[in-house]
């Protein structure tokens, strides 16, 4: 009797284990498209009493920008808020300060993101930082093969030469080559553009760690990108173009923006636009906050790399020793342009539990038989 317990008990808990390997996971499930709202500097406002909205990057990182590891980023916004929701002119101040990381670059936040500088002064020339990684983010690339990077940019392993130790790497931007190199492994793969300042400044760095030949393919190990764009914001101090209403008061120690002309006066169960943030205030009015709207599964907010193959070379050839040059000169034979490669379209999960069906019932059937012969 106690055998046939023992049996049947076993039976059920396989069957139960089977059915809870077909229940998705938490992480399994889709991601809901939805507007998610991050607020901060949440402040009461009340009649005859002068409320004042105060948010720093290291108060309120849900929306200026603050780098918790290196702790930096130095933007603020300031306002004084009286009972009829008004901030008087002159009395709106975003101000964001420089500072320098510890190989010597100089950065800016600004309206929540990290900028590179490009040229300083009373006018300033600052670029979006689009990739940001260190010497611990690596990316294997086999010849032929492509990295893509945000903003249209793409790094492609054209040939190598193992024992020589070097890699000829191509960089395009939305399909055009921009620059094809070869570089000895442990230096850096640089490239400069104008962007306005005297000198021309570094858009694109990375190291080529390690090249290497496996038994089918051909590799190079890259880390520590970094990107910036192109596409530079121009801070003019005096400036009343960049934002309507508002006015740059800029220097070379900082940059701030200051509503010189006019009042702002804000409703309630409202949101005002103020440059690239917003101002929230509640249905009763007694409540305000800087606010900020995200879509989830919408435009990338920070920059990511997907790797897709190319067809710019075979995968099975090495580079000679007399194909290459030395490391950061540029090659003189220049790569075939390649075509971009269309993203695969996404496919819907398959539905698990058939196979289980027969999984199921093979056990039931294993306990009927061990039923059956202790009978």
């Amino acid at each position: 009797m106690n055998k046939k317990i023992t049996a049947v008990t076993l039976t059920a808990l396989m069957v139960l284990t089977m059915f809870t390997a077909m229940v998705p996971a938490a992480s399994a499930a889709k991601e809901v498209a939805a507007p998610y709202e991050f607020i901060c500097a949440v402040n009461t406002t009340q009649v005859g009493v002068l409320s004042w909205l105060n948010a720093s990057s290291k108060m309120n990182p849900s929306i200026l920008y603050y780098d918790l590891d290196d702790n930096e980023g130095k933007e603020s916004l300031t306002m004084p808020i009286y009972d009829n929701l008004t901030v008087p002119k002159g009395k709106l101040i975003y101000s964001t300060l420089p500072w320098t990381d510890d190989e010597g670059n100089e950065y800016i936040a600004w309206a929540g993101a990290k900028f590179a500088v490009v040229d300083t002064g009373n006018d300033w020339i600052i670029s979006a930082k689009l990739v940001d990684e260190d010497e611990d983010d690596d990316h294997l690339l086999r010849v032929g093969e492509s990295l893509s990077l945000i903003g249209g940019w793409a790094i492609s392993a054209l040939e190598i030469d193992v024992d020589g130790k070097k890699s000829w790497l191509s960089l395009t931007n939305d399909g055009e080559e921009v620059e094809n190199i070869v570089v000895t492994e442990g230096n850096d793969f640089t490239y400069e553009e104008d962007l306005g300042a005297s000198d021309d400044t570094e858009v694109m760095n990375f190291t080529v760690e390690t090249v290497f030949a496996g038994m089918n393919t051909n590799l190079v190990k890259i880390n520590n990108i970094d990107l910036i764009s192109t596409d530079t914001v121009e801070v003019e101090s005096g400036d009343e173009d960049l934002y309507n209403d508002f006015e740059v008061d800029a220097d070379p120690t900082q940059i701030q923006i200051i509503n010189k002309d006019e009042d702002i006066t804000f409703s309630e169960d409202d949101i005002t636009d103020i440059m690239d943030f917003a101002v929230r205030v509640n249905e009763d009015g007694n409540l305000v906050a800087l606010a900020q709207e995200v879509i989830v599964g919408g435009p990338v907010a920070t920059p990511t790399v997907t790797a897709t193959p190319t067809d710019t070379v075979d995968a099975n050839v090495t580079a000679t020793p007399s194909d290459v040059v030395d490391a950061n000169v540029t090659a003189t034979e220049t790569a075939p342009p390649t075509e971009p490669t269309p993203t695969p379209e996404p496919t819907d999960d398959e539905v698990p539990g058939f196979e289980a069906v027969f999984a199921i019932a093979g056990l039931l059937a294993v306990a009927y038989l061990v039923l059956r012969q202790r009978e």
